[in-house]
Order: C-alpha cells, then sequence, then structure tokens
C-alpha cells in the first residue's frame, strides 16, 4: 500500500491509532497480533545533517518543531557557534501526504552554544541524549577518561522557537556509572513529574544481574539509582511517556557487539522474530514498550514491533525515536549505514 493512499484515510484511523499508542500496554495483546516487521518510510533529508559524519543520537520536540541532535554540535558551527538542526512538523506531514521526489527536508540550523564544555570535559564523546521540558533542555554527555568510561547530564534553555539554546556549565553533573563496558553509556531518557530517568545503554541479564536507573529530581539535584530490568541488547533511545505511563524504546543489536553484551537467551524472542532462533550472527532493530513505575519500570502488555532482523551488513544504528502525534514513529540512525531519517507508520 502506497503511503500517499494510506495517508489520505489518516482521518479514519487516527483514532484506532491512539488507541495502539495510549492505551496499549492495558492491553494483553499476542505476538500474532501485533509483532510485525514494518516497512519504513524514509523521509528526504537534505542538507548538512544528512551526511553521515552527523551522527545523530536524539530526536525529540519543541513545540512544534522536530529537534535532532548530532552527537558532535561543533562539527556544524558557524562563527565559532555549534548547531544543532530542527525540521517543523508541518513539513513532515505535508511530505508524508504528498511524497514527491523533488521534495526534500533540509532542517533550520540552532545556535548552540556549548560553553566550552566539550573543550574542559577531558575525553568528550559527545551527547547521547535529549529530553525537553518546557523550555528547557537535558543533555547526556559521554566521556572516556583516563581510560574509564564517563557520564554527565547538562541543562540548556531555549529561546525563541528553537533559534538559540544555551547550555548552563553550572547544571554540569556527574552521573554514577553502573558497569563498565567500552564506549557504553546513557543514551535515553524519559522525564515524569518533576524526574528524568536515565536508561543505561545495555541491561542485559548476562552483564547486569540487577540492572539500575538513574533518577533525577529536578526540584533539588538530587541523583538515586533505582531497579531497571533486564532486557537484551542496547537500549539506544526512547520516547515521551504516554498519559498510561507508557513509552517506547529502540532495542538494537549488531553482531559485531556480541562479545561486549554476551547476549542471554531473549525473552521476546518469539513476539519479534520473524522465523527461526537467535544467532549471534543477525542484527536486530525492534521497538519495546516499557511500562513506568515509581519502584522501577517493566515490560507493558504490548508485543514489540520489528523494524529490522536482518544480517549485520545491512542493519540500521537506530539511535533516535520520538512519536508523531498518533501516527507512528519518527526514527533516526547514527552514522551507520548512513544517515537516515524515516517515519514507521501503524495501522
Amino acid at each position: 500500500m502506497k503511503f500517499s493512499h494510506q495517508f489520505s484515510r489518516m482521518s479514519s484511523i487516527i483514532l484506532i491509532l491512539s488507541f495502539n499508542f495510549s492505551q496499549g500496554c492495558d492491553q494483553q495483546t499476542s505476538a500474532q497480533d501485533s509483532s510485525f516487521k514494518q516497512n519504513l518510510i524514509y523521509l528526504p533529508l537534505d542538507g548538512e545533517v544528512a551526511n553521515r559524519y552527523s551522527e545523530i543520537s536524539g530526536l525529540t520536540w519543541y513545540k512544534d518543531q522536530l529537534i535532532l541532535l548530532p552527537q558532535y554540535p561543533g562539527r556544524f558551527a558557524m562563527d565559532n557557534v555549534s548547531s544543532l538542526f530542527k525540521i517543523s512538523k508541518q513539513e513532515i506531514i505535508n511530505y508524508l501526504e504528498n511524497p514527491n521526489e523533488d521534495i526534500r527536508l533540509i532542517p533550520g540550523r540552532i545556535e548552540f552554544d556549548e560553553q566550552g564544555i566539550p573543550e574542559e570535559l577531558t575525553g568528550f564523546q559527545g551527547y547521547e541524549s535529549v529530553v525537553i521540558i518546557e523550555n528547557k533542555m537535558y543533555l547526556t554527555i559521554e566521556c572516556k577518561q583516563d581510560g574509564v568510561m564517563k557520564a554527565y547530564l547538562v541543562e540548556g534553555i531555549i529561546t525563541g522557537n528553537a533559534e538559540n539554546i544555551a547550555l548552563n556549565k553550572e547544571s554540569l553533573k556527574v552521573l554514577p556509572m553502573p558497569i563498565e563496558i567500552k564506549n557504553y553509556s546513557y543514551e535515553s531518557m524519559i522525564f515524569v513529574g518533576h524526574r528524568l530517568y536515565i536508561f543505561y545503554e545495555a541491561n542485559g541479564l548476562n552483564i547486569f544481574k540487577n540492572p539500575m536507573m538513574i533518577e533525577v529530581n529536578l526540584m533539588n539535584s538530587e541523583i538515586n539509582l533505582k531497579p531497571f530490568l533486564n532486557l537484551e541488547y542496547r537500549i539506544t533511545d526512547a520516547t515521551d511517556i504516554d498519559t498510561n505511563g507508557c513509552f517506547w524504546v529502540i532495542n538494537y543489536y549488531w553482531p559485531g557487539d556480541y562479545d561486549l553484551l554476551e547476549p542471554a537467551p531473549d525473552p521476546l524472542e518469539a513476539q519479534s522474530r520473524i522465523a527461526g532462533t537467535f544467532s549471534q550472527d543477525d542484527a536486530i532493530e525492534r521497538l519495546v514498550e516499557l511500562k513506568y513505575s515509581p519502584n522501577g519500570m517493566e515490560l507493558s502488555n504490548t508485543a514489540p514491533i520489528v523494524i529490522g532482523s536482518t544480517s549485520s551488513g545491512s542493519s540500521r544504528n537506530w539511535e533516535g525515536i520520538t512519536r508523531l502525534d498518533h501516527l507512528g514513529f519518527l526514527l533516526a540512525t547514527d552514522k551507520h549505514p548512513r544517515t537516515i531519517l524515516a517515519f514507521l507508520p501503524l495501522d
């Protein structure tokens, strides 16, 4: 089915999609009913951020602007000021309603004042996740210092319609690392009320018997460790939480990470593979829905959504996700195999 036809029916399916998003975690669903391999719609991203060296590491919304977070904003500096990028929601909707090979989505530039943080943090390895609450932006930072992985949280202030963002160096906080894995840190977070919940990238049973997440109280800056859940492979980004306390994470596996992740038998395998059993030579690209609890997160009753189960050579390193209203998800890759911005419709 062509998406232009699918979108012409959108008014009649919005109610169905809203049900999937807002009530999925309260409904018991079977793998046969809700787990399937999806066909993505690639969006025609153009401009600087379309280059693979942009290494998109997060997606989020500020009002009606989709914010794209490159891992190293300094690579796009103009007049010594770094850059994030934005695309209006309406531009994306317009393209999906009327796909046209002559249309290109060229993100606008956001001035991003880093306050010298990348230069001051030894072993800076970029920004890994982003959350926006009103006019404040929160980002996690990954570093490798003296051979040891370190992570930080920093706050920024957004002005105008996301024309400018300035980090607050005084807000920089060290995040405790639960375990030591080369080049692994915190790649996703959500906010609930006045608290941030920040998720470590790897939480498999064989490497992390009792996973922990970070809870940051934004009222008093208190940082606590809270129980998380075992989920094999990597967690690379998360959507915002919905009104039923549910959110989706990207759950990605690249076979080159086998020795680092030591995957245990996957409890979700039967629900999220096309056929056969786990092989360390297969890449896995899927979305998994979690449900918030003040005492820890848990799996929802909704089966995973498979967006790929392929050979390692054709896998896509998805590191950005956000919802597009109740219509589906927007997804973005890091540099492997290239920079991709895609829409995953649900119907």
